[in-house]
């Protein structure tokens, strides 16, 4: 088993409160940091440039979504299943955030329709004429589709189809008035119940390509349990990697920018560095070319000291490396199934359970996707590695995963890496060397991808 060493040692810091009479004013400012890791999470998200909760454009013109969710370490530090407890901790403040994602993206998707309506510009049915076409803009155009089909009829009723009024003989300014009272209508509509779980169900069967871009923990002395924060984003570019993921086809991966490239695989690792020891879930960079990469970064727990413990250590960690691409490969394959085999929207709000983010996180259970028989090709792991916790001294076993549209093409690289390793005589791939003192923010390569 390879150990990455620290150069420094983790060190605990006194916290000393000074009392600040309250006629200073400066006893409580409202607007400054908590320093908590739902607090560092937002900060990290603005520190780039973007918003939680709101429509992001980038530079191509597409959305960006960002989401925190925050969930409670339910172990303390000094019981033996701490490790494990903070990787379910993980699990559910990822379900958080997707939960807080579904809500924004029904709200997209509703506003997107009030939009439409306005205009006058109903998505064409040609986006679905090809069945086989099982891109994220697809799913979300049919899913869409399916919804504006049901509100149009309700604006028939009413001589509201948009339409029908922008085609009509109507003077400009007639035109402009009846499709902003079609709005208004499409707007009372989705804001009834019967549409809002119209609304959730698309939403959710979406919510794919999630990847979790940082993580941050909190083991503030004095407090009953720690917490962990994830800061999680979504966007077009994530959702077709999704939709490549499940359907092992390059050609539905978004297009490389040899222009505009990253890091190696080795190079990004080595970047993250000690953001390692709390690094969990999948996260999309550029390579060396500019293509799409994904990695995912699991932890496990050695029970015991001695090897057999610690080899199955790391195939427990192999299995939820794995398990994390799935999930961000999401239910794109059921959701991909039950939108293009749906004529109506009751077919498809009525077809086979689908997750509900929401409520798997109240719950706290865990959730399985269907990969619909079809094996994920490329995954190759990268490293795996041993180190205690710094606070608790208990051993981290951690792997790190790897995916591409084209994953043969990263299998060279790797194979490199385990070559270059040259006092490595056991059965893990390559040696990363952590020389810097534990921090509790997962730390992301600057090559991230969006």
């Amino acid at each position: 088993m390879i150990q990455m060493n620290f150069g420094k040692q983790f060190k605990k810091i006194l916290t000393l409160f000074i009392i600040i009479p309250l006629s200073s004013g400066y006893a409580f400012d409202p607007f400054e940091d908590s320093g908590l890791p739902a607090d560092r999470a937002t900060k990290y998200i603005e520190g780039l440039g973007f918003k939680v909760g709101e429509k992001n454009i980038l530079k191509d013109g597409t959305i960006l979504l960002w989401e925190v969710g925050t969930a409670t370490i339910k172990q303390k530090p000094e019981d033996p299943n701490f490790i494990n407890s903070r990787r379910i901790a993980y699990d559910e403040a990822l379900l958080k955030a997707k939960s807080n994602l579904v809500n924004r993206l029904g709200v997209e998707l509703s506003g997107s329709i009030v939009s439409d309506c306005k205009e006058g510009n109903f998505p064409s049915p040609e986006i679905i004429e090809n069945p086989n076409l099982e891109t994220a803009k697809s799913i979300l155009g049919k899913g869409k589709l399916l919804l504006l089909s049901k509100i149009d009829n309700a604006l028939e009723e009413n001589g509201l189809q948009p339409t029908l009024i922008k085609e009509s003989q109507l003077a400009e300014e007639e035109k402009i008035a009846k499709l902003q009272e079609a709005a208004d209508y499409a707007e009372r509509l989705l804001s009834r119940s019967e549409y809002q779980r119209d609304v959730k169900t698309i939403a959710n069967r979406l919510v794919s390509g999630v990847q979790t871009v940082m993580v941050f923990e909190d083991f503030t002395p004095g407090e009953t349990n720690g917490t962990i924060s994830v800061a999680a984003a979504i966007s077009e570019k994530t959702l077709q990697l999704a939709a490549s993921l499940s359907q092992n086809n390059p050609d539905l991966a978004p297009i490389g920018d040899p222009f505009n490239t990253g890091l190696s695989i080795k190079q990004t690792i080595q970047e993250i560095g000690k953001g390692l020891l709390t690094k969990q879930g999948v996260q999309m960079y550029k390579d060396e070319n500019g293509n799409p990469l994904l990695l995912s970064f699991a932890h496990s727990q050695a029970i015991t000291n001695s090897t057999d413990a610690k080899l199955r250590a790391v195939e427990k960690a192999e299995t939820n490396a794995t398990q994390y691409i799935v999930q961000f490969m999401g239910e794109m394959v059921s959701a991909s199934k039950a939108i293009f085999e749906s004529q109506t929207l009751d077919e498809l709000t009525n077809s086979e359970e689908h997750i509900d983010y929401q409520e798997a996180f109240e719950s706290k259970k865990g959730v399985t996707f269907d990969t619909g028989g079809l094996p994920i090709e490329g995954i190759t792991k990268v490293i795996d590695w041993a180190q205690p916790h710094p606070l608790t001294n208990q051993e981290i076993i951690g792997v790190v995963q790897a995916w591409s549209p084209s994953s043969s093409l990263i299998l060279q690289e790797i194979d490199e890496a385990k070559n270059s390793s040259s006092n490595d005589n056991s059965n893990s791939s390559t040696t990363v060397i952590i020389e810097d003192e534990y921090s509790s923010e997962s730390k992301s390569s600057s090559n991230i991808d969006f």
